[in-house]
């Protein structure tokens, strides 16, 4: 939210630059209540007692009260647009905000693109009188200078365009302050403050020493604890499948989950560290698997025992026995192994580092499916009985026949055919590993680059069994009768052709099964960039000073809220 809050920031004149006089100064120093003073809404501002009874007096903005006046009330620039002259009157967050150094970054960052929309500017700074006095507030009127002086490089550009501004004075004063109300009451009804306005007005509106605004003759004016919080945050860009991180120490443990979720599709990662690159964790998460993969830092220190791994991913795991009679897969091939590209001048603790770009292993190939064994077949039944020849004797009184049939059995099934095994994928390319020692120690790095193995090929299948046929029963009647009446009847029954057996099934030999192929060939990452930054290093170092400087970027601010 506070980011979108910065961008969103609506600056007074839409069409163009605006003509701005800035206030600033310390928190509390009265900033807030001088530009509503100053302009024409003074409705909600009063004179009160400091306490009852009491002759002095204070200014009380009531549309801020309840607020601890050790905590800066102004987060972002508030504008007021005077409507007499035109001039934008902007007050700016305080110099020392005391809530967190994130919201002091904050504050600076907002100060920055305010900047970028002002044309002529008019910078008045804003002290409590005490601090002007020899007291124990003294320090507060040198800390104001400090922060002016950094916040203002080109100091004598704007020379003659900075105004001081002494607040809560007591009334014996008379130039360049704004004095204590001598009475309670809406300040509007005050002629005592309403002169002072008039005087201060005329002083910063007469249009007199507005001097154009250049961006680069600002600076930041940070606290040492916002500086020690800005120098470690990462600064990433996320472009064109790169991701490129960046800062003075970069510590592998901190980046670990940046490095897989900011760039999801990224497959190359740059990472920079300006003095030295703390690797305390391993880097072999499936995210780098196969990925380009560049670190350049002066300094290397390796804590532990570490692994850096662009292995290519294997194929897969071992496959399931492929269904009856079905043909088995191929295994999947191995990827190729990634690049890594590194640059150091010092390395501690090298021999505790591997690093690997092997291709990965190929699948092996799926077992083919077995074929079904054919069932057997039944036996003949006397039902289905069929006479293959007949004898008989017939005389007027003696009968006697002979009669044979066969009821044909049930042939067993042939056997299922079987598939066979799939052809074991192809072991990843081997990557690449490249170290570049510009200082004069040699490293003890170990460095593993080697080709994947293929996968094995899958087992054929067994083919199924043929089943037994039934046996063919065989019937024999016998039949005698005299003068019609039978007095001998016989049946002999017995099973032949009881050995045959159905075929057995084969192995399908599929013509068309084919091992997929794959380019095992990667893009070398282009890697010039690395030795210009090795080259010119010291050029680069004073670039990225310049940029803690000038350029609190807004990933910071998103990942800091």
């Amino acid at each position: 939210m506070i980011i979108k809050d910065i961008e969103s920031l609506r600056f007074p004149n839409k069409t163009g630059r605006m003509d701005a006089i800035f206030f600033l100064g310390n928190t509390g120093a009265g900033k807030s209540t001088l530009v509503q003073i100053l302009s024409a809404n003074n409705s909600k501002i009063f004179s009160k007692s400091s306490f009852e009874g009491s002759d002095d007096f204070i200014i009380v903005d009531y549309s801020k009260i309840g607020m601890d006046i050790t905590t800066s009330q102004t987060l972002y620039p508030d504008f007021v647009v005077d409507t007499e002259t035109g001039y934008v009157l902007c007050d700016n967050p305080g110099f020392k905000d005391t809530r967190s150094p994130i919201h002091e970054i904050i504050a600076m960052y907002s100060l920055k693109k305010v900047l970028k929309n002002t044309n002529k500017i008019k910078i008045v700074i804003v002290v409590p009188h005490s601090s002007l006095k020899v007291s124990m507030y003294r320090n507060d009127f040198l800390v104001v200078l400090q922060h002016t002086i950094q916040f203002i490089r080109n100091i004598d550009k704007y020379g003659k365009s900075i105004y001081l501004i002494a607040t809560k004075a007591d009334n014996l004063y008379a130039r360049g302050i704004l004095r204590k109300p001598d009475e309670e009451g809406p300040l509007v009804n005050l002629p005592l403050i309403q002169n002072e306005k008039s005087r201060i007005r005329n002083m910063l509106l007469d249009g007199i020493n507005m001097v154009p605004v250049n961006e680069s003759d600002f600076g930041l004016t940070l606290s040492e604890s916002a500086l020690i919080l800005l120098e470690h945050q990462y600064n990433i860009s996320c472009s064109n499948n790169s991701l490129f991180l960046i800062n003075f120490h970069v510590v592998i443990s901190e980046i670990k989950d940046i490095i897989s979720e900011e760039c999801v599709n990224a497959s190359n990662i740059k990472i920079y560290a300006i003095n030295t690159i703390y690797i305390d964790y391993n880097l072999n998460s499936d995210y780098l698997k196969g990925k380009s993969l560049i670190i350049i830092a002066p300094v290397w220190y390796i804590v532990g025992k570490r692994h850096i791994s662009l292995d290519g991913s294997d194929g897969g795991p071992p496959m399931v026995k492929a269904k009856f009679s079905k043909t088995g897969s191929n295994g999947k091939n191995g990827m190729p192994g990634g690049t890594f590209f590194g640059g150091g001048e010092t390395f501690i603790n090298s021999e505790n580092l591997i690093i690997s770009a092997c291709g990965g292993d190929g699948q092996d190939g799926q077992d083919g499916g077995d074929g079904f064994n054919g069932k057997d077949g039944e036996n003949g039944r006397k039902e289905n009985c069929v006479t293959v020849n007949h004898k008989g004797e017939d005389d007027i009184v003696y009968v006697r026949n002979h009669t044979w049939c066969i009821a044909k059995a049930e042939l067993g099934e042939v056997g299922g055919d079987s598939g066979i095994g799939g052809n074991g994928g192809f072991g990843g390319m081997k990557g690449s590993v490249k170290l570049y020692n510009y200082g004069h120690q040699d490293h003890n790095i170990s460095i593993v680059v080697e080709d994947g193995k293929n996968g094995i090929d899958g087992i054929d299948g067994i083919p199924g069994k043929g089943g037994k046929s039934g046996c063919d029963l065989h019937v024999q009647t016998l039949e005698k009768s005299v003068l019609g009446i039978r007095f001998h009847h016989e049946n002999i029954t017995d099973f032949i052709n009881c050995s045959r057996k159905s075929e057995d099934g084969i192995i399908l030999r599929n013509e068309n099964l084919m091992t997929e192929t794959m380019s095992n060939e990667y893009i070398t990452p282009d890697i010039s960039w690395c030795e210009q930054i090795i080259n010119y290093r010291n050029s680069y170092l004073n670039k990225y000073h310049s940029f803690l400087s000038d350029g609190i970027t807004r990933n910071f601010i998103n990942q800091m809220m």
